[in-house]
């Protein structure tokens, strides 16, 4: 259902010279039935602005629930960007924001850094992470630290229902980090117009560099449903690269599956190679018989020309016995597809063309 529109009453007050000011802010912001009362008082000095006091009531019109943010801030831009924030959430409800997300959470975050010129460092980390959202108990903590533009490290540990998540990223010379999966539900947290159940075990193994990631994953779903795919069990294992000559290998399987409202029996597919030249081979099975297929081409991740080299369909009725592929064909895909003409016939007088 549409949330509505975010609603915000209230007035600023503003009192001294301009480079002495002294402001109180006084809003309601209204989401029916979510609603927040935001006070904060701030002081302009020149080229500093400290926020000793930022206070947010965050509640329902139709409940006694209520939750706070109690905060401090401070901003100085006399020698570039300096920073800094302290923060403590009780029981505060995520719903007003991401109104999918309704519940009740409590944290610390403190943030602190400078930036000048291309130079910058700081720090975010969020504590003592703990509540609830939607009907899911959630704990956790994250923490991100940069020296450099290119120099940062960032940690994760969080806990959803009966699910886990685990890893951190190191940013240097080199990409490094390890990223876990454990028995994560997809609908405890959803993403807005992008509807998902299933649990997943996946291991992520990040390396390379910003310019030529590398991505390994090994992961595993179960009662999958995704948009128009879902899958009693689903496997994926493989190493994904970006750039011409960076590795795509991948080996995906399945059972029990529906693809666009077609019942699948069981699904595989195989992808070796590297982004500018590839081999694939995919089998498709169903009540009804199998389509096995294997092509090799290559592109750019926005267009892909290759060549089906092999197309055969067979079915479990004696009578429509097996279909192949005459002959290879070349196929072209981007902004429009390309496929050239094509026949398959069953080996006796029967041929189709196209």
């Amino acid at each position: 259902a549409d949330p509505g529109a975010l609603q915000i009453d209230g007035d600023q007050q503003l009192d001294g010279p301009t480079d002495a000011l002294q402001m109180h802010t006084d809003v309601v912001l209204l989401r029916p039935p979510h609603r927040a009362a935001i006070q904060a008082t701030a002081a302009l000095q020149g080229s500093h602005l400290a926020i000793p006091s930022l206070q947010i009531d965050s509640g329902r019109t139709d409940a006694d629930a209520r939750g706070t943010l109690e905060g401090s801030a401070e901003l100085d831009w006399a020698d570039g960007w300096r920073w800094q924030l302290d923060a403590q959430a009780q029981q505060l409800d995520p719903a007003l924001g991401w109104p999918d997300w309704a519940g009740s959470l409590s944290a610390q975050v403190h943030s602190q850094g400078r930036w000048k010129d291309d130079r910058t460092e700081g720090r975010l980390q969020v504590r003592e992470l703990h509540g609830q959202v939607r009907d899911s108990a959630m704990a956790g903590e994250v923490e991100l630290h940069w020296q450099a533009r290119d120099q940062a490290q960032l940690s994760a540990a969080l806990n959803v229902g009966g699910g886990r998540l685990r890893g951190d990223l190191s940013l240097a010379d080199e990409l490094q980090g390890e990223w876990r999966l454990q028995d994560w539900d997809l609908a405890a947290l959803p993403i807005p117009d992008m509807p998902m159940q299933g649990r997943i075990e996946a291991h992520l193994g990040v390396s390379g560099s910003v310019a030529a990631p590398r991505l390994d994953i090994d992961a595993k779903a179960r009662d999958l449903a995704v948009s128009g795919l879902s899958a009693k069990s689903l496997k994926a294992q493989g190493r994904l690269g970006w750039g011409g000559d960076a590795p795509l290998r991948f080996d995906v399987s399945g059972s029990e599956l529906s693809l666009a409202g077609q019942a699948l029996t069981a699904l595989a597919l195989q992808v070796d190679g590297q982004w500018s030249a590839q081999q694939w081979q995919a089998r498709l099975q169903t009540a009804q018989g199998e389509l096995t297929a294997q092509a090799h081409g290559g592109g750019d991740g926005s267009d892909w020309s290759g060549t089906l080299d092999r197309l055969q369909v067979s079915s479990v009725n004696p009578r429509w016995a097996s279909w192949n592929l005459r002959q290879a064909v070349d196929v072209q895909m981007g902004d429009s597809t390309r496929i050239a003409p094509f026949c398959i016939d069953n080996g006796a007088e029967a041929r189709l063309c196209a």
